[in-house]
């Protein structure tokens, strides 16, 4: 029997207590396998086992966190997180982020104050303010003093477990962008609404074909001709279906002058020239002649026809324009 006395080296050594390692039996001494107990090969064994379960909780929690917290996020004026009970404000044009009211109301204040705008002095200087995340530019007639929904239907909506936070419960019915018509059918949502999904009947590009397609996807190609009259009036489009206006026309021709006397082979983009010849055309009075340089229309009435007045300009007088 060993008692306290006993010295170290001659006291009975107490084995591990591996019993918290359940899943895994320890190799008992009356296995029939000749092979020695390799203890630190277990406890290694164990651990790492321990330590993928644990990885696999942490990233269950955080996984179950993120969607509790969804629509939340921190505020990027304090930085502070915002909850689903707290008043906030987003940007109608970023719709990124969220803040505080009483952040962004504080914000718009020190900005005003920064510019130091006075209204006595100018009275009708309009006075702007900027959203912290992507520098759009507000009025002060925009500047939020309410807390509403993501949609903007409700104010001051409650918090309700069945729904996310500062949201309401009907649909969002924003215009979608860009703009075709639609509004959007998603439930009160935070960020930017998704692309429209309903179906049209739209047109190509060169309005040839028609098609059933998504209407954010109404843009389409048929991948044919384009064939449209190009501008010099005299050839088509050989390029596929496709967006804006047609190039301008790689072709020659012949081209007239704009006073219609020479004809040169001409690009089709550049149709019209002058043959710097003098028109030579006679007016209505017939006594005198257009002394314009090759021009398009007519020429005009003769100028030296039409009122004049006497040598100290006092009386007017309408003499025909041989005298």
């Amino acid at each position: 029997v060993h008692t306290a006395n006993t010295p170290a080296p001659y006291r009975k050594k107490k084995k591990a207590n591996l019993s918290s390692f359940d899943d895994v039996p320890f190799p008992s001494s009356s296995s029939t396998s000749s092979a020695p107990v390799d203890t630190f090969t277990y406890v290694k064994e164990k651990s790492n086992r321990a330590n993928v379960a644990l990885l696999e909780r942490l990233q269950l929690s955080d996984e179950k966190g993120s969607e509790t917290r969804e629509g939340e996020g921190d505020c990027i004026i304090c930085f502070d997180p915002v909850l689903a009970t707290d008043e906030i404000w987003q940007c109608p044009t970023c719709k990124s982020h969220m803040f505080h009211l009483r952040c962004i109301q504080r914000w718009i204040k020190m900005g005003v104050k920064e510019k130091g705008i006075d209204k006595k002095l100018f009275p009708n200087q309009e006075t702007y303010w900027k959203c912290p995340n992507c520098n759009s530019r507000f009025p002060m007639a925009r500047a939020p003093d309410s807390y509403f929904c993501f949609c903007g239907k409700t104010e001051n909506p409650k918090v309700d477990p069945w729904l996310k936070p500062h949201t309401c419960d009907s649909s969002c019915d924003r215009p979608l962008q860009p703009e075709c018509g639609h509004a959007c059918s998603l439930p009160c949502h935070s960020g930017r609404c998704q692309p429209c999904a309903t179906t049209v009947t739209a047109s190509c590009f060169c309005g040839r074909s028609s098609d059933v397609r998504i209407c954010s996807a109404r843009d389409w190609s048929c991948h044919n001709k384009c064939s449209r009259v190009l501008a010099c009036g005299q050839h088509y489009c050989q390029k596929p279906c496709h967006p804006g206006p047609c190039e301008p026309c790689v072709r020659t021709s012949h081209q007239t002058c704009d006073c219609g006397r020479e004809s040169q082979m001409r690009p089709c983009s550049e149709p019209r020239f002058k043959c710097n010849q003098v028109c030579g055309t006679p007016y209505d009075c017939t006594h005198h002649f257009c002394e314009r340089v090759c021009h398009s229309g007519p020429c005009g009435p003769c100028p030296l026809s039409g009122p004049r007045t006497c040598y100290c300009g006092k009386s007017p007088i309408d003499v025909p324009c041989d005298q």
